[in-house]
């Protein structure tokens, strides 16, 4: 039995959120999945972490795209500016260039939910 869970105080204002986007629900491994963690004072985002899964044989963190985030005000545009700098470094193989679009999307759609904005308004 749990009785009792222990939040460091360094924790308090960040927020993660995880896509994993598949072809098929019915299938396991994902096309493209994203881990999106920000820490934010006020509105400005003070630390940022996102790693890919499902880009390289270990996940991937995009830490030039982390810094597009961080000490700004996330929102719409800051999400997108990111989602294209994590990819912009990209070299995937010949029949993986399909991912890249998606990716971008994934990311941009992660960062949002992690910033509390809905991505589809």
């Amino acid at each position: 039995m749990i009785t009792t869970i222990i939040i460091p105080a360094e924790m308090l204002n960040t927020v993660s959120y995880y896509h994993k986007h598949k072809e098929k629900d019915s299938f396991d491994w994902p096309l493209a999945d994203v881990a999106v963690s920000v820490k934010t004072s006020g509105d400005i985002c003070s630390a940022a972490r996102i790693v890919l899964g499902a880009a390289a044989p270990i996940p991937w963190r995009v830490e030039k795209a982390e810094q597009v985030l961080i000490n700004s005000k996330i929102d719409k545009m800051k999400a997108r500016q990111a989602a294209e700098v994590a990819m912009q470094d990209a070299e995937p193989f010949e029949l993986n260039r399909y991912k890249i679009p998606i990716f971008k999307t994934v990311i941009y759609r992660t960062i949002c939910h992690a910033a509390g904005i809905d991505p589809m308004t």
